[in-house]
């Protein structure tokens, strides 16, 4: 973008954040008492690993007594390793031959804690699984295998935990703090995959779709502090619309400004098709109505775009200009679809997703021209319809006066022959009479 803003940092994304809003309407948004957007100071610093989700690794489980854990662990004597190859699923810890030590699945909320052996005489490259009445040790291949499947294990299983306890929120306090770690949680995670920001963000999302009583407070805290995870990422569909609707209701909320800015920006440099997820398209369009309810909301809108968006022989994002385009030919689609379903009976764009319309169901598209009050047109296609009707007729209508016209034919050809017979016969005894 140009040198106002667009650019591909954040710290250049903040700036034009904070420009947007003109001094009248920052004072505004200032007397609601927003809460600040929350910003994470986190590092990826360190070594990164790939989230696991299958993987060969060498499994001993053994029985013991609590008390007597160390003793067991140091005897090799009692040690007994099965190849397995694990996978990871979402609720638990599978083998794909499940036989041996394997035979069940370990579930993730039996496993009560994930440990790296390292003490003396322990064997190499081993994680220990604590699990009532035993353990189970998981040995890798090298230590970066081993670090690997230690974090690995730890996401599923954490995960695992906050779907189950924001599945049944009791009291928001507590709510809000276990959304607060699950997102320093996945942006201090070393493991690098999507879903290690996408699930957090359906998690919320799942959250919020089935709490619809929340106030507007609770709103604008979990938006807040979900804002880290969505720098990087596009919300979920969900979670799309449960924005678009606090766009709607408190179009002058500074969360608006400070948490929804960035996303929409990531959305118009980044997407690439939205055919593909309308409901970002959606939220794009509302977050831009939204910045219109504000004193001088033209004003805002325009200094939005050009942030967005420099000359186009100087602007780093080929997309910007493409996706802005397609959101407001969208908007424009959408104040008229009503207009244009209820004055030519075309298919809306609900019944076009769902394949649902049907041409023989559905009358003729009516003539723009009869969206004007003209007699004179309308009696001339009224007449045009009429002649149109005398014209079409069935298939077999048309057998059926084929059939009559071919024994009318034969009918009169019988006769013609039999009465030029006649008048042979009466010529020829009047010629021998005479």
């Amino acid at each position: 973008s140009n040198s106002g803003g667009g650019g591909g940092d954040h710290t250049q994304g903040s700036e034009d954040k904070t420009c947007l809003l003109p001094e009248s309407s920052a004072s505004d948004l200032n007397k609601l008492g927003a809460a600040p957007c929350r910003r994470a100071n986190y590092c990826t610093n360190g070594m990164r690993y790939k989230l696991l989700q299958e993987g060969d690794i060498q499994v001993c489980v053994i029985r013991h007594p609590r008390t007597f854990l160390s003793k067991i662990l140091t005897s090799k004597f009692l040690r007994r390793w099965e190849p397995h190859h694990l996978t990871l699923a979402h609720n638990s810890l599978a083998s794909a031959t499940p036989a041996g030590y394997m035979e069940n699945a370990i579930s993730y909320s039996a496993i009560e804690d994930v440990q790296l052996l390292s003490w003396e005489n322990a064997p190499k490259y081993c994680l220990q699984l604590t699990i009532p009445g035993g353990t189970v040790l998981l040995q890798a291949a090298n230590s970066y295998l081993r670090d690997q499947w230690f974090h690995s294990l730890q996401w599923k299983k954490k995960i695992y935990k906050y779907k189950k306890v924001l599945s049944n929120p009791s009291r928001w306090e507590v709510v809000l703090k276990e959304i607060r770690t699950l997102v320093d949680m996945a942006l201090f995670s070393p493991l690098q995959d999507d879903s290690i920001h996408q699930a957090p963000l359906e998690i919320v999302s799942k959250l919020l779709s089935e709490n619809l009583k929340l106030t507007t407070q609770e709103h604008e805290n979990i938006i807040v502090e979900i804002a880290p995870l969505l720098e990087n990422n596009h919300p979920p569909p969900d979670l799309c619309e449960f924005f678009c609707k606090h766009c709607r209701e408190r179009p002058r909320s500074m969360v608006v400004i400070e948490v929804f800015t960035p996303v929409v920006q990531r959305i118009l440099k980044h997407n690439m098709d939205f055919g593909k997820c309308p409901r970002l398209r959606l939220f794009t369009q509302e977050y831009i109505l939204a910045l219109n309810e504000l004193n001088a909301g033209m004003e805002v809108v325009k200094k939005f775009i050009h942030s967005m968006h420099g000359p186009t022989g100087q602007c780093p994002h080929p997309r910007v200009l493409p996706n802005l385009v397609a959101v407001c030919l969208a908007a424009i689609y959408s104040c008229y679809e009503e207009f244009i379903n209820s004055r030519d009976n075309s298919p809306s764009l609900k019944e076009i997703r769902n394949g649902c319309q049907q041409q023989c169901d559905r009358k003729p598209n009516m003539p723009l021209r009869l969206l004007h009050n003209s007699p004179g047109l309308v009696s001339q296609e009224v007449n045009s319809d009429a002649r149109m009707k005398t014209i079409i007729v069935n298939s077999t209508e048309i057998h059926v006066e084929l059939g009559r016209s071919n024994m009318v034919n034969q009918k009169l050809k019988g006769s013609t022959s039999s009465s030029s017979t006649s008048t042979s016969t009466c010529t020829h005894s009047s010629s021998s009479s005479s």
